[in-house]
């Protein structure tokens, strides 16, 4: 909650997706490897991405909920 506390995004939708896309890079930054020079299986990889994007928006959603709203 720290990332999205230190920005000016005020509304609901722009907290969540701002937390959304640092999943998504965090996502493709670890997996992309693995599954390049480790040779894991696209599924495997697909799937592990899919569960780490959707826990990065879980937490998106309750990290707008919990910060305090700011004016713009």
């Amino acid at each position: 909650m720290f990332l999205p506390a230190q920005t000016r995004i005020a509304s609901f939708a722009g907290r969540v997706s701002f937390v959304l896309i640092a999943g998504i890079l965090a996502a493709i930054a670890t997996n992309v490897s693995y599954w390049n020079w480790y040779g894991f299986p696209s599924v495997y990889t697909a799937s592990y991405m899919l569960i780490q994007i959707v826990g990065f928006f879980l937490v998106g959603v309750v990290a707008a909920l919990v910060l305090p709203k700011r004016a713009p």
